[in-house]
């Protein structure tokens, strides 16, 4: 939802993209059925873990394009990134 949310964000001349703006919040806690808290919860995890990347500008807040799947005609191209710990 995030990711179709951060595609689908149709920007001002003059505004930056902010899928965690109060508005995004307000459709995803109606869409979720999450609480604000919760919710809240989520995306200073994904915050945390780099998929959601806060922009230049002060309320510049959008999806990682490593995750954004890419349609390429009829076939959708998605990059994965493996972490591989040494023990």
């Amino acid at each position: 939802m995030l990711v179709d949310l951060d595609i689908n964000t149709q920007l001002k001349p003059g505004n930056t993209k902010n899928i965690i703006s109060t508005d995004s919040r307000k459709m995803l806690m109606e869409k979720t059925g999450v609480t604000n808290d919760n919710l809240s919860r989520y995306l200073a995890k994904l915050k945390e873990r780099g998929l959601i990347l806060h922009g230049k500008a002060d309320d510049e807040w959008f999806i990682n394009p490593a995750i954004v799947p890419e349609v390429i005609g009829d076939r959708v191209q998605i990059t994965i990134v493996l972490k591989i710990n040494k023990q």
